[in-house]
């Protein structure tokens, strides 16, 4: 797990397109993400997704909508999203490429994949995440979108509130009967 052995820490996601000079250098995507105990929350692109106690919670902000389902930890959207394991376990194959001050880079292959190539780059002192470079196929509706062929997603440390990895932040009652809290009065609850 990427931030193994923390508690509590939270992390800025930035996503660069590559210009055709090759460097990456147009921001397309920005967020937040992180970890208390063993709840998640990431906040991406105006939705907003909690993961604890065994409850997932979606919100979209532009819909006002929450969408509640109770969820195994092991399979969460969150674990997922801070593991680099859970990456590496479906490629093809992944390649250790070196260490340079200090930093690991590995290369991970998978030919099924939206991303069939991506470098990945990790602080070898504490074991974190720092830059992921995702190739995407040429001719892809994604590399014609952006119009290059690879993105650049930095990784920063960020400074989150504790409050947000609690479900009440959130919603007040129980599961099955939520009642959006103060600060999404208006939004509609929906279970899955």
């Amino acid at each position: 797990m990427v931030y193994a052995g923390q508690e509590f820490f939270g992390i800025r996601m930035n996503t660069f397109v590559f210009n055709q000079q090759g460097v990456a250098d147009k921001l397309i995507l920005t967020g937040v993400t992180g970890k208390f105990k063993d709840s998640y929350y990431s906040n991406i692109k105006g939705k907003e997704f909690i993961i604890s106690d065994g409850v997932q919670i979606v919100v979209d902000e532009s819909s006002k909508v929450m969408i509640c389902q109770k969820v195994a930890m092991s399979d969460s959207l969150g674990t997922q999203m801070l593991s680099v394991d859970a990456a590496i376990e479906r490629y093809d194959s992944v390649r250790f490429k070196g260490v340079n001050n200090e930093i690991k880079k590995y290369v991970i292959y998978n030919s099924k994949s939206q991303y069939p190539v991506i470098e990945v780059l990790i602080n070898a002192n504490n074991f974190t995440l720092k830059e992921m470079i995702l190739h995407l196929p040429d001719g892809s509706s994604s590399s014609i979108d952006y119009g290059t062929s690879k993105l650049r997603v930095t990784y920063v440390n960020e400074k989150l509130e504790k409050s947000l990895f609690q479900i009440r932040h959130f919603v007040q009652g129980s599961y099955g009967a939520y009642l959006p809290s103060k600060n999404y009065q208006g939004f509609q609850i929906l279970y899955r």
